[in-house]
Formats: C-alpha cells, sequence, structure tokens
C-alpha cells in the first residue's frame, strides 16, 4: 500500500548499496644501472582507477551524482594507462 503523499517515491526498493573498493593508482619501475654516457635510466608503468568492486545496481557507479534516488546517468571514471622512460645525462 503507498502513501498517497509520497507515491511510493520513498520506499526502500529504490535503494541501494553504494559500498565499494577501489585501486585508485598503481605504480612499477625500475632504475637501470648506470651505463657510461647515461647516469639514470628508469622505466615506470602506472595505472590509474585500476579496479573497483562492487554491488551498486542503481546505476554505472556508485561515486555517480545520486540525487533523491537517481545516479542522473553518471560514468565510471576512465582507466588510464601511462608509460614512460626518465633519462639523465
Amino acid at each position: 500500500n503507498m502513501n498517497a503523499s509520497t507515491g511510493g517515491f520513498y520506499d526502500t526498493r529504490w535503494l541501494y548499496s553504494s559500498d565499494y573498493l577501489r585501486i585508485k593508482n598503481i605504480t612499477l619501475g625500475y632504475e637501470a644501472p648506470k651505463m657510461k654516457g647515461l647516469q639514470s635510466l628508469r622505466l615506470y608503468l602506472s595505472l590509474e582507477n585500476a579496479y573497483i568492486w562492487h554491488k551498486y545496481y542503481g546505476g554505472l557507479s556508485p561515486e555517480s551524482l545520486n540525487n533523491e534516488g537517481g545516479d542522473y546517468g553518471g560514468y565510471p571514471q576512465a582507466k588510464v594507462l601511462t608509460f614512460g622512460v626518465q633519462a639523465g645525462f
């Protein structure tokens, strides 16, 4: 039986768990031994927004803007892979 004043808007069936665990950033680096003519050489790989565990069924992301039961189509954060080389002469 829905309450006529709320129209079922505040019903608990619209509640979702927004608990989540995120691996935000992973960076791996390697510093090579010194070589002739090269004082330092570093290689690195970085991954942002590596993985997220959640049971959020209210939309695409538990971090999206939620206001009165809707997530307004907020997109999940993009994964970014970065590879780099640093050299010192």
